[in-house]
This record gives structure tokens, C-alpha cells and sequence, in this order.
């Protein structure tokens, strides 16, 4: 009984010590749900339209040529003098002869002078009156019906004063001169402004080029630019100026660039368009002419994928429309003639932010 008491009592004590040094195992949280992480495509291949804005600026211009032309002479030829002459008698002999008919009552008598006939049909009167007149004495007989004879005219020749003698004048071929020769200064002005236009475009993306993908594409766009230079001559008080405006520009270029995940670097170039006014200014006297010019634009740019349809970037572009002579001419009350021409291009730059909407 005593035995039985001492085994209870032990397990009375020894039973909360074991439950004391027991190991829990408790069940382990639920795993969290991954947290979704919304990154932008990495894919440029598609269409996409977008608009663009910026800054438009030149480097200045200057007038190519600016020439004034004097007129030539066309000279004059030369004269001997002739010497102061008093009044000359001059007597020239003369032989005539006349026929009459057998009535002398009947007017049918022929004069003739160094045997060519000068008159026929004369009365007596008439002939005796001719033949006086060739330098026969007025006594002369032509009662006959044939006769001959001799008389001497007399030519009176006036005094003449005489005049000097006038040298050649040789002939003078024109000449040009340019303006800074005759007092004028050059002048260049520039108005540089906002550029701001449209734009669409496709990108196709091509095999791996080390750790970027090689994407070629095509954009056209078109924009309104506000720009402008003159350029010119003054002298202080007349000046000769031309202006030059962009209206607008369009290209049409191929781009080409390397993909690093959502960040595009590319460069670009191919076909500009742009009309340009030109006004040139002729002291007060204003003319215009309008033309389309055709050129080429050239630059880069860097594109970033902000969202799978949603690209932001910015551009530069050199855009060069060539040149299109223009000149004007202008004659002045002295004969001479200004003419005003230029043949430099029509080049600017232009650096625009752009944001494109993307049909991948």
C-alpha cells in the first residue's frame, strides 16, 4: 500500500514536468500572392502617329553677290581739220552746139552740151536765152539753123571758216564693280521661332544585335516652322535687303537604331520639302516670288516606352532645301544697273520633344 502511494505521488510530479519539455510544431503561413509588376513591352515593331514640338533655328545667311554694272561707250570715230578758205571763182569750158529748123520762125531748135542734148523744142528766143546762159556773150548769133560754139560757166565756191580736227573716241566696254567697292557694308539678320507639326510612322524590329535589337523603319511628317533671315547691302542711307520665309517643311525619312529593352537610340535622314517666300527690296521698290524647294534633312533621336502604346522622345534633324537663285536688277537714272543675287542654301536645325500613340 505504501509502495502504491509513493508510485502515485511520483506520477503526480513527473507528468506536468514532461508536458513542460514537450516540442509544439506549429503550421506554417500560407504563401503570399505574387505581387503582379506592370512593366512597358519591350516591342517596337508597328504603326504609330503622334505629334511633335520644338525649336527651329540658322546659323545666319549672307548675300552672295551684290554687283553694280556702269555701262560701256560705244566711242566715235575721228576728223581731220580743214583749213579757213576765202571764195573761189571756178570757170569750166563747155562746147554747144544747136540745130534749128529751115522756117526760122518755127520754134524746133535742139540745144546740146558736150554733144549730149539738154534741151529741144526751144524758140530762137528761148535758145539764144539757153545758150547765154551756159556763159556765151549775150550778143551770141544763133540766127542759123545749125550752130556751134563755146562758153565757160563759172562756179562760185563760198568761204568757209574751216574746223578743227576731232581725235577718236575709242569705245568703252562695261564693267561691274561690287558694292563694297562703292561704300556699302554687308548686313545678315535671323529669326529663329517655333517648329511644331504631325507625325506617323512604322518600326520593324530585326535579329539581335549583341544586347540590343536592330529596328529599321519609315516616318513621314509635316510641320509649320517660323522662320526666317534677311540679308543685304546699305550704305547709310540705301539699303538693298532680301528676305527669306519657311512656310512649312515636310520629310519622308528612313530610320534606323538599336533597341535596348524600352529605350530606342536611331538615326535618320531622306527627303525634305518646304516653301519658301523671298522678297527683295530694292531702295523702297518690294518684290516677291514664292517656291517650292525640294532638299534633304538628316539627324537622330532617342524614343522611350513609357506604356506598351505610349512613346515619348526628341529629335534633331539638319535639313538643307537647297538653293534656288534668285536675283533681281535695277536701272538707274544714271545708266547704270544694279543687280542683287543670291544661290546660298536655305538650311536650318531643328530639335522637337514628341509623344507617339503605338498600334503594337
Amino acid at each position: 500500500m505504501r509502495r502504491f502511494a509513493l508510485l502515485l505521488a511520483s506520477t503526480t510530479f513527473v507528468a506536468p514536468a514532461l508536458a513542460a519539455d514537450a516540442i509544439v510544431y506549429e503550421e506554417p503561413p500560407a504563401p503570399m500572392a505574387p505581387v503582379a509588376v506592370v512593366a512597358p513591352a519591350s516591342g517596337w515593331t508597328g504603326l504609330y502617329v503622334g505629334g511633335h514640338a520644338g525649336y527651329a533655328y540658322t546659323d545666319g545667311s549672307s548675300v552672295q553677290n551684290f554687283f553694280i554694272t556702269i555701262p560701256g561707250t560705244p566711242g566715235a570715230p575721228g576728223r581731220a581739220a580743214i583749213p579757213p578758205m576765202g571764195e573761189i571763182a571756178v570757170g569750166t569750158p563747155v562746147a554747144y552746139s544747136y540745130g534749128c529748123g529751115v522756117d526760122a520762125a518755127t520754134p524746133a531748135c535742139t540745144l546740146s552740151v558736150n554733144g549730149q542734148v539738154v534741151a529741144d523744142g526751144l524758140s530762137r528766143d528761148e535758145l539764144r536765152d539757153a545758150v547765154v546762159a551756159l556763159g556765151a556773150p549775150a550778143d551770141v548769133d544763133v540766127g542759123g539753123t545749125e550752130g556751134a560754139g563755146t562758153a565757160t560757166t563759172v562756179t562760185v565756191i563760198p568761204a568757209t571758216p574751216g574746223r578743227p580736227a576731232i581725235a577718236a573716241v575709242p569705245a568703252v566696254p562695261p564693267r561691274t564693280v561690287r558694292a563694297e567697292d562703292l561704300g556699302y557694308s554687308r548686313f545678315a539678320e535671323e529669326d529663329d521661332g517655333f517648329v511644331g507639326g504631325v507625325h506617323v510612322g512604322y518600326d520593324q524590329e530585326f535579329g539581335s544585335v549583341g544586347s540590343s535589337t536592330l529596328v529599321l523603319g519609315v516616318v513621314g511628317d509635316i510641320s509649320y516652322v517660323d522662320i526666317e533671315r534677311s540679308f543685304g547691302f546699305t550704305n547709310g542711307v540705301d539699303t538693298v535687303s532680301a528676305q527669306q520665309e519657311l512656310d512649312y517643311l515636310a520629310t519622308l525619312r528612313l530610320r534606323a537604331g538599336l533597341a535596348f529593352g524600352s529605350i530606342l537610340a536611331y538615326a535618320t535622314g531622306g527627303l525634305a520639302v518646304g516653301e519658301v517666300d523671298t522678297t527683295i527690296n530694292m531702295f523702297g521698290d518690294a518684290a516677291s516670288e514664292s517656291d517650292t524647294r525640294l532638299g534633304y534633312s538628316v539627324g537622330g533621336g532617342l524614343d522611350f516606352l513609357v506604356t506598351e502604346n505610349l512613346s515619348l522622345g526628341v529629335e534633331y534633324l539638319y535639313t538643307d532645301l537647297g538653293s534656288d537663285d534668285f536675283s533681281r536688277s535695277t536701272l538707274l537714272t544714271d545708266g547704270r544697273q544694279l543687280d542683287f543675287s543670291s544661290d546660298k542654301d536655305f538650311d536650318f536645325h531643328t530639335v522637337w520633344a514628341k509623344a507617339s500613340f503605338r498600334f503594337n
